[in-house]
This record gives C-alpha cells, sequence and structure tokens, in this order.
C-alpha cells in the first residue's frame, strides 16, 4: 500500500512539472512568435534582428523522470504482491492437503443422532432436577 501511495505522489509531481514546464515553454514561444509578426510587420528598411528575443528551442519534459520512477515502483509493488498472492496460495493448499477429508453424509447424519442422544439426556436430567428443587 505505502509503495502505491509513492508511486500516485510521483506521478502526480511528474504530471505537475510537465504541466508547469509545458505552460513556460508555451508562454515563451507565444512570446516569441509574437514578436516575430511585429518584426516581419515592419518595413524591411526599419528591421532590426537583435530586437527578437531568443529561439524557445525544443521542449524538454522535466516530469518523465518522474513518471516513469513511479511506473517502476509500481511495478515492483505488483512483483512483490504477486510474490506474496503465490507464497499464501502455496501455504493454503498444503494446510488443504493436510486437513483430514470431509466425513461422509451418512458418517455426519450418525454423528448428529448421537449428538441427539446426548442432548435427551441432558434434557431429561434438567428436568428432573427442576422438579426435585435441586
Amino acid at each position: 500500500q505505502g509503495q502505491a501511495q509513492t508511486a500516485i505522489d510521483k506521478w502526480k509531481a511528474g504530471t505537475k512539472a510537465s504541466e508547469e514546464a509545458r505552460d513556460a515553454f508555451n508562454e515563451k514561444t507565444t512570446t516569441y512568435n509574437k514578436a516575430v509578426d511585429v518584426y516581419n510587420a515592419k518595413p524591411a528598411d526599419e528591421r532590426d534582428p537583435s530586437t527578437l528575443p531568443p529561439k524557445p528551442g525544443t521542449f524538454s519534459d522535466p516530469g518523465t523522470a518522474r513518471m516513469t520512477e513511479a511506473q517502476e515502483l509500481l511495478a515492483e509493488a505488483r512483483k512483490q504482491r504477486n510474490t506474496a498472492a503465490e507464497t499464501a496460495r502455496k501455504a493454503v493448499t498444503a494446510a488443504q492437503d493436510a486437513a483430514p477429508q470431509k466425513p461422509r453424509y451418512a458418517e455426519q447424519a450418525m454423528d448428529g443422532l448421537a449428538e441427539y442422544q446426548v442432548i435427551k439426556t441432558h434434557l431429561a436430567g434438567g428436568v428432573v432436577k427442576g422438579a426435585a428443587g435441586i
């Protein structure tokens, strides 16, 4: 459970980092494109390339590493869960194999009748004691 929560937290942190980086990159790109539009709108003899802001470059996603780490952590947690489940399954199977066989229905019925005789004896004894005031 703890590893799963850690993986979720890392995934969310990676997603947040990706969104923030993407928003910042998109803002830089928009600013650059607006500056280029203003630059291109000027007559050729009035254009000064030094007025253009630097190109934004290529987008680099900082959240990818965190999300990959979260996936690896979750995969390891699943592997541990599956190993524990297999161990438990083997233990239950071994216990089941070692357990005595379930009695047949005829044996169960005979045991029930024997118990009925004991109940009758106890009931009769209770009635006698109750009537005698003991």
